[in-house]
């Protein structure tokens, strides 16, 4: 998705995003474990697997019993579209399970991860502070939950 960057431009690429949504909090790893998990198990029972590149080997081993969060048990399917998320798929999905029982959130496009200010020329060949990213284009299908 990214191209290799320095670790600080990564950081301020993250940061920039993160002010477009809502404010983010330090938390516990069993209460971000618990999010993830429910996230994942609502997806499911909408018929929705995860996207091949998540890596739950990075959250478990699942606990017995996750704690309650406020995302633990959602009244209705939100979905967002992403980019390369195959719209009609996900929405004939959510229809097949809920009718038309779920939220629509707008769109997630490529412009939300171009960076305006992206300048070559910032680069000074020191790739010490490089951090590798995937340059593949994800998978279609449900990317938040």
């Amino acid at each position: 998705m990214l191209p290799l960057q320095p670790e600080l431009s990564l950081r301020e690429f993250v940061a920039e995003r993160l002010q477009r949504m809502d404010e983010l909090r330090e938390c516990e790893p069993a209460e971000a474990q618990a999010v993830v998990f429910h996230g994942r198990d609502y997806a499911a029972s909408l018929g929705f697997g995860y996207h091949p590149d998540f890596e739950p080997a990075l959250f478990e081993p699942r606990p017995e019993s996750l704690l309650e969060t406020p995302l633990a048990h959602p009244a209705r399917p939100h979905y967002v579209a992403g980019p390369n998320d195959d719209v009609p798929m996900i929405l004939d999905q959510l229809q097949s399970v809920v009718g038309a029982n779920y939220d629509l959130g707008g769109t997630v496009t490529d412009s939300w991860f171009d960076d305006e200010d992206d300048d070559e020329s910032d680069s000074d060949g020191d790739d010490q502070d490089v951090i590798e990213t995937t340059a593949e284009e994800p998978s279609s299908g449900l990317a938040s939950g």
